[in-house]
């Protein structure tokens, strides 16, 4: 079966880039771009081979617009194991040693779940590929549409409180609006393989049954004290 997604909102989508940095990087239109990525223009097979050698695919997974071809193309499964050291460290000093277990246990959840469908080894754990990414894991649906998922993790119960940030937030509203596909791991006992467990919440249900408590504030100097300082 033809893959339903857009295969440039994946690849966009996998590498954390906005369409702007793509038109940049291609010297092609950001409008073209965005019509393309919502199935609403049919441009020349230029377009199509520009866009095949900025993301290194075959050009025929574009003009199939078929995301298996894409990963047929990919070498091997990305690696939980990291060759980066910089990058490494930068990543680690973001996240806890529980985060980081529950974040490699969905992927091998997530590659069990789509193993034999031809999308598996598109999945893309983009916490440890990408140091700015907004979400923590690329995945599908058994009917090939793509997935951002967010892992939050506990030791304890499902019910445990758990902490998101602005840009996570932003994440599953943008999600919504552009008519996307978004989940939330809530992943529960992950030190104890007996009880281990996964809660997936929609970015629907997320900001409809559950309440955000702000805890943290992000603290700015008022522009006003700025100009009387320099006065």
């Amino acid at each position: 079966m033809k893959n339903p997604e857009n295969i440039l909102y994946y690849m966009r989508s996998r590498l954390s880039l906005t369409q702007q940095q793509i038109a940049q990087a291609t010297g092609l239109n950001e409008n073209d771009i965005s019509r393309i990525e919502n199935g609403a223009d049919n441009p020349f097979i230029g377009t199509f081979i520009s866009l095949a050698r900025y993301f290194n695919i075959p050009v025929d997974a574009f003009v199939h617009n078929d995301i298996k071809i894409a990963i047929s193309s990919f070498t091997k499964p990305p690696k939980i194991t990291h060759t980066k050291l910089k990058r490494i460290k930068i990543k680690r000093e973001k996240f806890d040693k529980i985060g980081r277990k529950g974040e490699e246990w969905v992927y091998k959840e997530e590659f069990k779940k789509l193993k034999g469908t031809g999308y598996e080894n598109g999945i893309n754990l983009n916490f440890s590929d990408i140091d700015d990414a907004d979400f923590d894991i690329l995945s599908f649906g058994l009917d090939g549409r793509t997935v951002i998922i967010e892992v939050k993790t506990t030791t304890g119960d499902e019910g445990d409180p758990f902490y998101i940030s602005a840009n996570e937030l932003d994440m599953a509203q943008k999600c919504i609006k552009d008519g996307k596909f978004y989940e939330l791991h809530r992943v529960y006992h992950i030190n104890d393989p007996k009880r281990r467990g996964r809660i997936i919440i929609t970015a629907k249900e997320l900001l409809e049954n559950y309440e955000f408590v702000p805890e943290t504030y992000r603290v700015v100097r008022k522009e006003k004290n700025k100009r009387n300082d320099r006065s």
